[in-house]
């Protein structure tokens, strides 16, 4: 120490006033952080100025070395935080997606990734490699379709494009392209297995691939009229497609021969699917009604009408395979029997039309999503009103829990998603990035990541931290 409380040293050259400083782990070098927009790195013994760091558009307020000296970490007013290289000053990645001032920044131990903190009252958590708040991104023509494999480790999309590609789920590279349709590829699906994908296409054909390889398997050729939506068995061993012919297809998935086709609808089908116990299928037509068939009877079971003259958006199985919830572009979603078609109940609330009804997984709640700019989640034994979801600025298209049925996540028409505590309803973080409208949101299956996809043409993995990782990342 100096004798009298003398300094050792002064750095001097701040043209503003300094507010925060660290010593690099070997104490070798000081970074300082000041409100000149700027962080300046110093020899600790001379105190002669070794780099400028220059960039940020407002004052820095917090700086600090990685834990191997190797890099800097900045946080600063402009709604940044900014890794640069400790030994020539590089710019190594710019954390750009708050929305207000930076408050605070922190390497994790290991250095790979970053927490922020902001006056935009979100934390934010980091891969420091890629600069992104995102695992991975996947750019395509006008991705429209995107799923998890069962695994979580990969992700199909599919869209305006004849191609559906296979990414990696953890940095976004492509796997396989599954090449072989002549017209756009809508609708994809992974066998429960995770070995197969199944595309649905307007050639009017749907194929199913090797998930690996990307290999055709086989050609399911049949339908008169594009494909409008596709759907395994819970089994794998079969397939179910709609088609804007006004039929649903039951197939074989071995071979793709045809079991059985659903007629009876007056007008193109938009959704099929089996009921989780795989006994029944529900199809969703354009002529406003929906259809429950029995599998093994290959025969219709019973009809649901009184929707409204418009198209039927959703109707989708409860996880007991013993109920149905239905919308169709009015303010209310409906709850049926799934053995009778008797109505259950019905979700009255919303201001404006419903797009779009999810189960919670044990079945107890539905998450709806309206143009009234909000989501919400009902008793689905009763239709009581449970919450609601307020938070996005404009229409919300999509729902989903996740699958311990903690957190639900909505994508909405003002390019983000949302992610809320399914119990109290709070908006526990916004994920921003897509430059269009958030069409579609889901977790994967093991509830770490969420997928996106948007009319912007990409769609999106964001990682999901919870507050016990924030801390565990902090080394707290």
């Amino acid at each position: 120490p100096a004798a009298g409380g003398q300094p050792l040293v002064t750095l001097s050259g701040h043209t503003d006033n300094v507010v925060d400083a660290s010593f690099s782990p070997d104490g070798q070098r000081i970074v300082t952080a000041s409100e000149d927009h700027t962080a300046r790195l110093w020899n600790a013994t001379s105190g002669r100025l070794l780099l400028t760091l220059e960039g940020h558009t407002a004052g820095v307020v917090h700086v600090e070395f990685s834990r191997d000296g190797l890099s800097i970490l900045t946080a600063s007013g402009d709604h940044s935080a900014r890794v640069w290289n400790a030994k020539d000053g590089q710019v190594l990645a710019r954390l750009e997606d708050h929305t207000a001032k930076l408050e605070y920044a922190a390497f994790s131990p290991n250095s790979r990734r970053v927490v922020t903190a902001s006056e935009d009252r979100t934390a934010r958590v980091w891969n420091v490699g890629s600069g992104s708040r995102l695992q991975s991104r996947m750019e395509g023509p006008d991705i429209a379709q995107a799923a998890f494999s069962p695994d979580g480790r990969s992700i199909v999309t599919a869209g305006l494009g004849k191609v559906p590609v296979v990414w990696n789920a953890d940095n976004g590279q492509v796997r396989t392209k599954l090449v072989g349709h002549t017209a756009s590829v809508r609708q994809v699906a992974y066998s429960p297995d995770g070995r197969r994908i199944a595309t649905g296409s307007m050639d009017k054909t749907a194929r199913v691939w090797n998930a690996r390889s990307g290999q055709s398997l086989v050609t399911l050729t049949g339908h008169t009229e594009e494909i409008l939506d596709i759907a395994f068995s819970p089994d794998g061993r079969s397939i179910i497609t709609a088609g804007a012919d006004k039929t649903a297809i039951l197939w074989n998935v071995a071979d793709g021969q045809i079991q059985t086709k659903l007629a009876g609808h007056r007008s193109r089908i938009l959704h099929a699917e089996f009921a989780p116990d795989g006994r029944r299928i529900v199809t969703v037509s354009a002529d406003s009604t929906v259809r429950v068939w029995n599998v093994t009877a290959r025969q219709l079971q019973f009809e649901i009408e009184g929707h409204s003259p418009s198209d039927v958006q959703v109707a989708t199985f409860s996880p007991d395979s013993q109920s149905i919830v239905t919308a169709n572009g009015g303010r209310c979603a409906w709850v049926w029997n799934a053995v009778d078609g008797h109505l259950v109940a019905t979700l009255s609330g919303h201001t404006d039309t419903v797009e779009y009804a999810a189960f919670s997984p044990e079945g107890q709640r539905i998450v709806t999503t309206s143009v009234d700019t909000t989501a919400r989640v009902w008793n689905a034994l009763d239709g009581q009103l449970l919450g609601t979801l307020e938070g996005h600025k404009n229409w919300v298209w999509w729902a989903a829990f996740s699958h311990d049925g903690q957190r639900i996540v909505t994508a909405g028409k003002d390019h983000t998603a949302g992610v809320w505590n399914a119990r109290t309803r709070e908006l526990l973080v916004t994920l921003t990035g897509h430059t269009g409208d958030v069409s579609q949101s889901r977790f994967s299956p093991d509830d770490q990541r969420i997928l996106t996809t948007s009319w912007d043409q990409t769609a999106r993995v964001y990682r999901v931290v919870t507050l016990s990782e924030l801390s565990s990342l902090l080394g707290r």
